[in-house]
């Protein structure tokens, strides 16, 4: 764990302040309404949404306590269609199927990050440690 920044006397005891950075998005939309007949209506929608973000406190990401800048990626796809009849004056039928598809990712941000990491825990295998013993079992008279 990183030490505190030095101003802990002061209330800002953080180990990480990272500069605001970049989130870009994307959002797309297609929507087509047909009308076949007066008593028919047929509407076709589909979305898509799109954002990816690098940090080191991106949404989303892993613990907060600075192991390596990660990437934070999601996306989500919709689409849904609709039918309307309509019967009589008084009574409408109406029919929706509708299908959602998310990806939510947080990988590092690169495979040097993953190799920064891969560092420290071969450090500790460098110490010589293995797996405890397992425990005495005790035998009830």
């Amino acid at each position: 764990m990183p030490g505190p920044n030095g101003c802990a006397l002061s209330g800002c005891n953080y180990s990480v302040q990272e500069p605001s950075f970049a989130h870009p998005r994307r959002a797309q939309l297609f929507r087509w309404d047909l009308r076949p007949t007066d008593k028919d209506t047929i509407r076709i929608k589909y979305q898509t949404w799109f954002t990816k973000s690098v940090g080191w406190n991106v949404s989303a990401g892993p613990g907060q306590w600075g192991l390596t800048r990660v990437r934070y990626d999601f996306t989500a796809d919709q689409g849904k269609l609709d039918y309307t009849r309509i019967i009589t004056p008084n009574l409408i039928n109406e029919a929706s199927i509708g299908i959602f598809h998310d990806v939510e990712l947080g990988p590092a941000e690169s495979e040097l990050a993953y190799a920064a990491i891969q560092k420290q825990y071969d450090r500790f295998a460098a110490l010589g440690t293995s797996a405890p013993p397992p425990p005495a079992r005790r035998m009830a008279i």
